[in-house]
Parts: C-alpha cells; structure tokens; sequence
C-alpha cells in the first residue's frame, strides 16, 4: 500500500523546526475485512483507514467566488447547508486506494471542479436575486435554488461515482476529480 503524507495545514511549530509532515501507510483491508468499516478512528481522521479527505460536491470557494453576500444570504435563508452530509464525499488521496475503491481520487484544490460548480451557480442567480427591501425571504421565493443544488449534487454525487468505476474498469487506473469535469 502506498505512503502518503498528512494533508491539511502543517503546525507553524512543525515549520520552524523544520520537521517534515508526517507520513503514513494505508491500511491494507486483505489482512483485515473490517479493515475499512466505520470503526474506531476510521475516517475521523485524514489518514484511518486509508488517506482521504472530504470532498464538498458544492465547494464553499465556488459559493463564495460566485455569489455577492446577499445572495449567500437568500441561499441561506433557502436552508442549504454547505455541510449537510448529502453535499460530502469522502475520497481517496492515493492512486491505489482510489482504483480499489473505484473513485476518483482527491487531493488538495480542484480548479476545473470549481470552475464548473462556479458555471453552475452562476445559472442560478436569476433565481437568487431579491428586488424588494424588506420582504421576507422564504425557500418559496427563493425560486427552488436549495433543492436545485440539492439535485445537482445527488447527480455528481452518482457522476463521481461512475467515472471513478469506469476509468477503473477502462484504464486500470483511478480517475481524478479535476479530470471528470474538465472541458
């Protein structure tokens, strides 16, 4: 199984020593069939049971780069919640894992992905703009806008999930976000 360094941020005190990030192996799940259930510290941790991290099918950078403040407001008057668990995917950060589970592997920023989620929201600002001061912003008037995105990402979510298993199939390999949505 392959090695992987911690993602995320390294400690400042990490820096200045100058200590390297730390490294970590995979958990092989032929040694083990539970190896990869939600048990214990599995996946409440970047690097139990395999290295991942926790992709966003909305990305917060697409949100807040595509719309004004008002309109994230009329979307979060609409109820959406960036971190609702149906707007999450937990993906792979290592080539191996990522064909053996069949998904597209993720590691750090996605430009393309954003892009394309940018595109999208942008498709929906019509709907987001509120003309009258004072009115009450309900998910009604709000033109459907949560349950649009919630749409799209139950079809990412499935579009993820279909072209990390055929790249697997196809290319003996594993597929990676930014590729699945560049055009």
């Amino acid at each position: 199984m392959e090695t992987f360094s911690s993602t995320g941020r390294q400690s400042n005190a990490e820096k200045e020593l100058g200590l390297p990030r730390k490294v970590h192996r995979n958990t092989d799940p032929r040694h083990n069939a539970k190896a990869w259930h939600l048990e214990g510290q599995n996946y409440k941790v970047g690097h139990l049971p395999f290295g991942h991290e926790y992709h966003h099918l909305m990305p917060e950078e697409a949100i807040s780069e595509a719309l004004t403040e008002k309109e994230a407001e009329v979307l979060q008057a609409a109820s959406y919640n960036i971190n609702a668990g149906k707007n999450i995917i937990i993906l792979p950060i290592t080539q191996d894992v990522a064909f053996a589970l069949m998904l597209p592997k993720h590691k750090g920023w996605h430009r393309a992905y954003n892009t394309s989620c940018i595109s999208l929201l942008n498709s929906y600002k019509q709907s987001l703009s509120e003309d009258e001061e004072g009115h009450e912003i309900t998910p009604a008037n709000v033109g459907g806008i949560r349950t649009n995105i919630e749409i799209w990402e139950d079809n990412t979510y499935k579009v993820l999930v279909n072209v990390g298993r055929a790249v697997a199939i196809a290319q003996k390999a594993a597929a990676k976000v930014n590729d699945v949505f560049k055009r």
